[in-house]
């Protein structure tokens, strides 16, 4: 069964997010000094994203969360805010 494009997307949409707040974090440990409770923060956003899909039984296809051979799969979510 092929994956649902809409679910598909919106499971990209939040794999971009947490990657965002990764993004961020490496920016708050790089200025001097370190923003370590902005960096502890983000962390924090982008393990819940992250948590969120594992949770609702998501495989990602992006070599960051699994190897290249698992599949994106239909997942119930909802956009992020």
């Amino acid at each position: 069964m092929a994956p649902d494009p809409t679910r598909t997307a919106d499971t990209k949409a939040w794999l971009a997010k947490a990657f965002q707040d990764l993004r961020r974090v490496e920016i708050f440990l790089d200025t001097e000094p370190p923003d370590i409770e902005g960096a502890l923060y983000h962390c924090q956003q982008a393990a819940e994203k992250a948590f969120k899909l594992s949770s609702l039984g998501t495989m990602f296809l992006f070599g960051a969360c699994m190897n290249s051979r698992s599949s994106a799969v239909s997942v119930p979510i909802s956009t992020p805010h």
